[in-house]
């Protein structure tokens, strides 16, 4: 993300963002594929500005989504990641089917003590399932013609 991006984002939200959240996403790590930055990371300032603005108007599955409740991503599944301006570096997960309400029980909404462990988590998350995809489709490929309805 570029100055104008973390910009764009402060005005649009009328927030600070927090220096840990710009010196991350300044260089926001080229491993995290697409899937990652379109979700579990945004990475696009429109999208994090459209999903905040959104939040606020809408709420979060029936709660008051709080102005200093910054979103930063999802998990493609109606769960927030999110970060509480002027807390903490901590990032949080709303978790709408069987996690604690997020407004009353925050603490217990945490997901990771900061962005670095959080992407760490999410980088070797999407190892383990791009492994498993490789493991399955190597099972797949080496059956023998009569295993193949197996």
């Amino acid at each position: 993300m570029e100055a104008a991006d973390f910009a764009r984002i402060e005005t649009s939200l009328s927030i600070e963002l927090p220096d840990a959240y710009r010196l991350f996403m300044s260089s926001y790590p080229s491993e995290a594929d697409e899937d990652i930055r379109s979700h579990a990371l945004f990475s696009d300032s429109d999208l994090i500005v459209a999903e905040n603005l959104e939040h606020r108007k809408e709420g979060w599955f029936g709660i008051k989504w709080p102005d200093e409740y910054f979103v930063i991503g999802d998990d493609g599944c109606g769960d927030t990641y999110f970060m509480v301006l002027g807390k903490d570096e901590k990032v949080y997960f709303a978790d709408h089917e069987a996690g604690p309400h997020p407004t009353e029980n925050l603490e217990e909404c945490v997901s990771s003590d900061s962005l670095q462990e959080y992407m760490a988590e999410a980088l070797e998350l999407a190892r383990e399932v791009e492994e498993e995809f490789r493991q399955r489709e190597e099972r797949r490929l080496n059956k023998k013609w009569w295993e193949i309805w197996k």
